[in-house]
């Protein structure tokens, strides 16, 4: 374990924490920029009527470990449903972990391939006696969430109860400047509320810096670094903006998920540390996701491993797992790339 930390220290531990803001000045931040700018109704939920909130972000941006972390803290009753664009829904699995309700949707984003399919288990959600008091929809990371909302309006019975978006503060320069930066910006400015992850050893002049570009291309939206949330009821900082008066795109939008591909590899026998590592290290930009876990035939323990665009992580498992492992792979559609080069890594075992 000593080893893969010192491996991945430069991503994990780049300086001292800055100190957190005040939770006041956090709140009443919150409180002075929360909605869309743009002028509308204010949506007043009815009490018949169940919330839902919608998380986004774009690959590997955290929002499974938020969502993880509401639900481990929070006594609501709160239904899960977790979308992935890969055969194999990972993220599903962690949530579950927390004892709370899940529901998985798998190869495709619910924001259009799997439209009608979200909107069909909401309809069924509300014929139940015993209904939840929420739901959090994780959407996948190549999800633009206005699809989302558009179905959550147009199913009776549910509020659109805000639209959450994660941006990765390592990963910012890489996806304003990447292929996918039109999806990126999307998801951006359809939140009412942006949350920078991963900002752990960043001081205050990144953070805020970073918070003046969201700014500048999602004027309005209120920003919150995620260091700022850990002495926070989560509940009540994520759930019910519709109550405090957030305004929510819910327009339409067209999704080209073609641009997209997915690729489940599933292990039949333990990789080596070195090949593993010799693995990662040669990730090519077309791939820009990879998550799992697999059992490393040095010690015969198991493993996650995440990794981001070009940095990773490999992590123990806090529970074993039966099998050699599985990961998955997401990226760009480049005529069965990702597909080659994840036989690369079953050829090397």
């Amino acid at each position: 374990a000593r080893c893969w930390a010192a491996r991945c220290r430069p991503y994990l531990m780049p300086d001292a924490p800055a100190a957190p803001p005040s939770l006041q000045a956090v709140w009443d931040r919150v409180l002075s920029t929360l909605g869309d700018p743009e002028p509308g109704p204010i949506q007043i939920p009815d009490q018949n009527e169940i919330p839902v909130t919608v998380f986004a972000g774009f690959l590997g941006s955290g929002k499974t470990t938020l969502i993880c972390r509401l639900l481990q803290q929070t006594d609501l009753n709160i239904l899960a449903i977790v979308n992935d664009l890969a055969a194999l829904n990972v993220d599903a699995e962690r949530i579950r972990k927390t004892s709370t309700e899940t529901i998985e949707f798998d190869n495709g984003c619910a924001c259009c391939v799997l439209g009608s399919d979200l909107a069909q288990t909401l309809r069924a959600v509300q014929e139940r006696t015993r209904k939840p008091d929420a739901i959090v929809i994780e959407a996948s990371g190549v999800s633009d969430p206005t699809g989302i909302a558009q179905t959550v309006a147009h199913v009776n019975g549910f509020i659109l109860d805000g639209i959450i978006t994660l941006v990765d503060a390592l990963g910012w320069s890489e996806q304003m400047m990447g292929p996918a930066q039109s999806l990126f910006l999307r998801q951006l400015r359809a939140a009412h509320l942006v949350i920078l992850s991963k900002t752990d050893g960043h001081g205050i002049p990144v953070v805020d810096a970073l918070t003046s570009e969201i700014a500048r291309h999602a004027p309005g939206r209120a920003v919150l670094a995620s260091t700022s949330l850990e002495a926070l009821d989560l509940a009540d900082m994520l759930l019910g903006a519709s109550s405090r008066g957030a305004r929510l795109p819910i327009a339409q939008m067209p999704h080209d998920l073609s641009a997209f591909e997915s690729h489940v590899i599933e292990l039949h026998a333990p990789l080596t540390a070195r090949a593993l590592t010799r693995w990662l290290d040669s990730l090519p930009g077309f791939v820009l996701r990879v998550k799992g876990r697999v059992k490393v035939a040095d010690d015969d323990t198991a493993m996650t491993v995440q990794s981001v665009g070009r940095r990773w992580r490999v992590t123990p498992c806090k529970d074993p797992i039966e099998s050699a492992g599985s990961l998955v792979l997401i990226g760009l559609a480049q005529a069965g790339e990702i597909k080659q080069f994840a036989n690369e890594l079953e050829r090397s075992i």
